[in-house]
């Protein structure tokens, strides 16, 4: 037996689809950012056009590894009113290392990135008063080469967004020695090749509640209608060259 689905149910159904904007990328390249010393621990670099990331493993008197804080700006807003963020990325580029002042260590590296848990100045903050990180949150390992170092942090910027931790930003971290040295936002070099948080939105689609069985006939009502358009369609003429099967 034929089931008809009243045109006023279907009607109700399209109705209850939101409209849906276009899935978008959101690049996000302000906010602040600096890399304290821990050779100088009391000194503020929060005007230096250089971040770095390394250890110094050598267990000598003296330590002169670095690590770098960077906040983004992220004000209300920033994810447009329909769309959700399907994933974060935190990109930078590692530009430059210590060779022009000397043999450095070579061997491959990795970085760590972390959420920071704390709230910090990046005016007064030093290696002595950095603020306190979580876990890694994501890792590159083998780095051998100058070139673009990608993270994924949805998780961590999900939160930030939806308000359920605090925006304290990122921190960058490395157990190894060699020098990983990048831009900072005041090196007045192009954006890309500084800190840049890479947002990948989509449709917050709210699926409608249908009534039970509306679904599976809705479906084989679309598909009747499809099988019935197309066998009243003109065949089209074959293209040249083109074979039947």
């Amino acid at each position: 037996m034929r089931k008809i689905i009243p045109i006023a149910m279907l009607m109700w159904v399209a109705a209850s689809v939101p409209s849906q904007t276009l899935a978008d990328v959101i690049l996000i390249q302000s906010g602040v950012d600096t890399s304290p010393y821990s050779f100088v621990p009391s000194l503020p670099r929060y005007n230096s056009p250089t971040l770095y990331a390394f250890s110094d493993l050598s267990g000598g008197p003296t330590s002169h590894g670095f690590e770098t804080f960077v906040r983004f700006d992220l004000p209300a807003g920033t994810v447009p009113e329909g769309q959700a963020i399907a994933s974060a990325s935190f990109v930078i580029t590692y530009a430059f290392d210590f060779t022009g002042f000397g043999d450095t260590n070579q061997d491959p590296a990795e970085v760590w990135i972390h959420e920071i848990t704390e709230a910090w100045d990046q005016t007064t903050l030093t290696w002595a008063n950095r603020p306190s990180i979580g876990a890694a949150v994501d890792t590159v390992t083998g780095i051998t080469a100058f070139g673009p170092l990608t993270f994924d942090i949805t998780e961590v910027v999900n939160a930030w967004v939806d308000e359920t931790r605090p925006n304290n930003g990122i921190a960058l971290t490395s157990p190894t020695e060699r020098v990983i040295g990048m831009n900072s936002w005041e090196a007045g070099v192009d954006p890309a090749l500084t800190a840049t948080l890479v947002l990948n939105t989509v449709p917050a689609t709210v699926v409608p509640t249908l009534p039970p069985g509306l679904l599976p006939l809705l479906g084989i009502a679309m598909l009747t209608s499809t099988k019935r358009f197309l066998r009243g369609r003109p065949s089209a003429a074959p293209q040249e060259g083109q074979n039947d099967r």
